[in-house]
């Protein structure tokens, strides 16, 4: 078996093991989209935080499990991006429809429906089964998605850090693993990237 085999094989064992963990991520991220329906909006603070604690969780889970670097490189991002989100200001994200935000909810259903380990009949485990939380691909569309819909919190720092670790994933898993749901993880990260460029995103 070669490495992409083995690699391929480890993160469907990990979406198995902690199904019971992705789907508390599935009720959290629902709960936060409901919220949003009816016109909550949180700080760009605790956006921040809460969108960094799915890379904890990553970083965790791979830590035990033996999947070293996986944990290492989530551990750092959910530093870099706790340290981003306590400069924050206190003020509510800006939410709108435009191409960053429309690029977001196809990120968000990309995230959701991230199936590629998933294997069970029928549509509505599909709802719930995308392991979210637990392995690095779903993880981070669900982050990207959250980002573009808020604006990327109007920093440069935080939108290069998390769309370039999603554009690296993207490649790896894309090219590397043959899992064609990356590209969209790829593109969603590259539309993340531009946003310092396209629309001068303020700095903290």
């Amino acid at each position: 078996m070669d490495n992409a085999a083995l690699v391929l094989r480890g993160l469907g064992e990990l979406s198995e093991q902690f199904s019971l963990i992705s789907g508390i991520w599935h009720v959290i991220f629902f709960a936060a989209l409901v919220l949003l329906a009816v016109g909550w909006r949180p700080t760009h603070r605790q956006a921040g935080v809460v969108l960094a604690l799915p890379a904890f969780s990553v970083s965790i889970l791979s830590l035990l499990t033996g999947h070293y670097i996986n944990g290492l490189i989530f551990a750092g991002l959910f530093l870099i991006l706790m340290i981003l989100s306590s400069r924050f200001k206190e003020e509510q994200v800006s939410t709108g429809w435009n191409i960053f935000s429309i690029s977001g909810a196809l990120m968000v259903l990309l995230a959701w429906l991230y199936t590629y380990f998933f294997q069970q009949g029928g549509f509505l485990p599909y709802l719930y089964g995308s392991p979210m939380g637990v392995i690095p691909s779903p993880t981070i569309s669900i982050m990207i998605g959250f980002t573009l819909l808020f604006n990327a919190f109007k920093s440069r720092v935080w939108a290069l850090v998390l769309g370039l670790t999603g554009l690296a994933y993207g490649l790896v898993n894309a090219f590397w693993l043959g899992i064609s749901l990356d590209y969209g993880l790829m593109a969603g990260s590259l539309i993340l990237i531009l946003i310092k460029v396209i629309r001068q995103v303020e700095r903290e």
